[in-house]
C-alpha cells in the first residue's frame, strides 16, 4: 500500500519571478531590490552608454535611473514589462542631463560683460575638461589662428587673461572676448570632429 507523504521532501525554491520580486520590492525587501538590478542593469547601461558614448557618464545615468525606479516603484503596476519602465525612464534621465547640459552652457557662456572674470573662466575650463588632450589638438588646429593662439596661451599653457593678452598684443577686454569666440569655435570644430 502506497501512502501519500504530508509534507514534500524538498521544500520548494522560493518563487523568483519578476513579478514575485517586484512585489517584495514594493514591501521594502533590499535583496528583490539587489535581484530587480541585477536583472536590468545591463540593458539600461548598454541603453545609455549608447547615447552618451561615455562609460563614466553612462554609470553614473544609470544609477540615476535605478535610483529613480527605487522612490517610484510604489506606482509601478505588473503587466507593463520592467525593462520597458526601466529603459523609458532612463530616456527621461539622458533627456534631462542633456537639458541640463545645454542650461549650464547658455548660463555659463552668456554676456562676459556681466560676469565676473574668474566665472567665465571656471565656464570654458569645464568646457574643456572633458577633451582628451590629443582631441583637442586636433580641434585646435582647424581654428583661426587668433582662435588657436589664444586657447593654447590659456589652457595648455595655463596663463592668466593679462598674460595672453600680452603675448597676443590686446587689451584685456579684447582677449576674453576673443577667448569667449575660440572656445564657441572650438567646441563646433571638436563635435564637427566627432560626429
Amino acid at each position: 500500500m502506497i501512502t501519500k507523504a504530508t509534507e514534500p521532501l524538498d521544500p520548494e525554491p522560493p518563487d523568483t519571478t519578476e513579478a514575485d520580486l517586484i512585489a517584495r520590492a514594493q514591501h521594502g525587501e533590499r535583496e528583490a531590490l539587489g535581484e530587480l538590478y541585477q536583472l536590468h542593469h545591463g540593458a539600461v547601461f548598454r541603453f545609455i552608454r549608447r547615447r552618451t558614448q561615455d562609460r563614466a557618464l553612462a554609470e553614473d545615468l544609470t544609477a540615476d535611473v535605478f535610483l529613480r525606479a527605487v522612490t517610484k516603484l510604489d506606482t509601478f503596476t505588473y503587466g507593463t514589462s520592467l525593462i520597458a519602465w526601466l529603459i523609458t525612464i532612463a530616456r527621461h534621465v539622458v533627456a534631462d542631463y542633456y537639458k541640463r547640459a545645454d542650461t549650464r552652457r547658455l548660463t555659463y557662456l552668456g554676456d562676459l560683460s556681466v560676469c565676473e572674470p574668474e566665472f567665465v573662466e571656471a565656464a570654458e575650463d569645464t568646457a574643456l575638461a572633458h577633451l582628451a588632450r590629443a582631441d583637442l589638438d586636433e580641434a585646435i588646429t582647424r581654428l583661426r589662428p587668433s582662435f588657436a593662439a589664444v586657447l593654447r596661451l590659456r589652457f595648455l599653457q595655463d596663463r592668466t587673461v593679462p598674460e595672453a593678452a600680452a603675448a597676443l598684443g590686446r587689451g584685456v577686454g579684447a582677449t576674453k572676448t576673443l577667448q569667449f569666440r575660440a572656445v564657441r569655435a572650438l567646441r563646433a570644430a571638436y563635435l564637427e570632429a566627432t560626429a
